[in-house]
């Protein structure tokens, strides 16, 4: 995953994810910059209308198939 800002573009890596309490914590790192993304119940309904797009879940689909298909062709 990919940050674009005026600054320059950051690789995101996600080491870990976790449930605390109500939220989901990612722990990542962002170019030399480590930090916790929370999401709220609020965020993940949020996300998921986001990912429901039809456009967004049609691609979402596609990456997924193509790489299931590359998985098995290896």
């Amino acid at each position: 995953m990919k940050v674009f800002t005026q600054s320059g573009t950051f690789d995101v890596i996600v080491s870990d994810v976790s449930v605390e309490k109500d939220v989901v914590a990612l722990n990542a790192q962002m170019g030399v910059w480590f930090g916790s993304i929370v999401l709220s119940n609020d965020d993940l309904w949020y996300f998921t209308k986001v990912f429901l797009k039809p456009r967004v879940f049609v691609r979402v689909l596609k990456i997924a198939f193509l790489s299931l298909f590359k998985k098995n062709k290896g």
